[in-house]
Formats: C-alpha cells, structure tokens, sequence
C-alpha cells in the first residue's frame, strides 16, 4: 500500500484527482477546506501558466500568471453560483453555495499537472486529457456536494456550462473585450 502524503492539502488532492467519492463529500461538509479550495484553484492556475509560458504559448509570463490566476477564480466563483442555482432550481438540492465552491475546487486539481504543458507534442495531448479528467471530476464534486444523482449532475453541469458562456460573454460585451468568450475564434472563422 503506498503511504499518503504527510500535507493534508496534497493528500486531499490526491484523493481529489483520484476521484474518492469520500473526499467530495468531505470537503463540503469541511467549513474549514474553503481556504484549501481556494489554493486548489490557485496551484492549478499557476501550473497551467508555468506550463504555457515556458512552451511557445505565453509572452509577458507575470501578467499571464496573475491574470490566470484572477481568471481562475472568478471563474470558479461564476461557475459554481450558476451551477448553485441549476442544482437548487432544477433538481431541488437544499446545498449552500459554500458547499459546492469546496468541492468543486478540489475538482481542479488534476489541472496541476498542465505544468507539463510545454513538452512538445505531449502538451497538447496532455492539456486535452487533463479538461476530461477536470469535467469527470467536476461531475463528481456536483454529485457528492449537491447530493444528485449522476445523470443530475450531468444535467446540471451542460445548463451549467451554457449559462456560464452567456454570463462570460455579456460580461465581455459589457466591459468592452470584443464579444466576449469565443470571441477571437468566431473572428477567425471568416
């Protein structure tokens, strides 16, 4: 049996990314792991721009980061408020917004390893497999935190997804960055 990690941070995230039913529950019924979330996001962000600014993807790496990391967790805070309101709204879940922001942070932690992502042909390839590993999570963290079924949870995260693009691309519209999500490829697309 291999021995667990002595940080309980890494070790939540172990069993985050190992997709341990327990741990989802866990961490939403942890009042305490907010802040731990809150790093998830954050470990996971900075990974992905180290991964990014050291292969061909990146100029300016400081702002990228700090950018990416704001990015992150607004996301993450836009996210699980939409799918908040799809859980209580459509399925009748009594979760508090706190208990699905926990769990669906730790859902981030496979994106640690997008530090990986400038290894040339494997980047790309790992950056695909990370996003499936991140949304099977993300499933996961909605099913256990909100206490739904998985075709709930499924459910739940397509509504989810939709609204967050229409939430991002008002906000883009708003606030003067083009259309908003997508906004550049649709450009590139005529």
């Amino acid at each position: 049996m291999a021995t667990q990690p002595r940080n309980p941070l890494v070790n939540r995230m172990l069993r985050a990314a190992r997709l341990d039913l327990a741990l989802y529950r866990e961490v939403a019924d942890d009042e305490t792991a907010t802040t731990e979330a809150i790093l998830v996001v954050v470990l996971a962000a900075v990974a992905s721009g180290i991964g990014s600014a050291i292969g061909f993807y990146s100029s300016g790496v400081f702002s990228g980061l700090a950018s990416g990391i704001v990015s992150s967790l607004v996301g993450w805070a836009i996210m699980t408020f939409v799918t908040y309101l799809v859980v209580r709204m459509m399925f009748g879940s009594g979760v508090s917004y706190q208990n699905l922001l926990r769990p669906l942070g730790f859902a981030r932690s496979p994106g640690i390893l997008t530090v990986f992502g400038f290894v040339l042909f494997f980047g790309g390839l790992l950056r695909f497999l990370v996003m499936i590993w991140t949304l099977v999570t993300w499933i996961i963290a909605v099913r256990e935190g909100a206490r739904v079924s998985t075709g709930e949870a499924v459910a739940t995260g397509i509504v989810s997804i939709v609204g967050f693009i229409l939430i991002m691309r008002a906000v883009g519209i708003m606030f003067g960055t083009g259309y908003g999500l997508f906004y550049r490829g649709a450009a590139t697309l005529r």
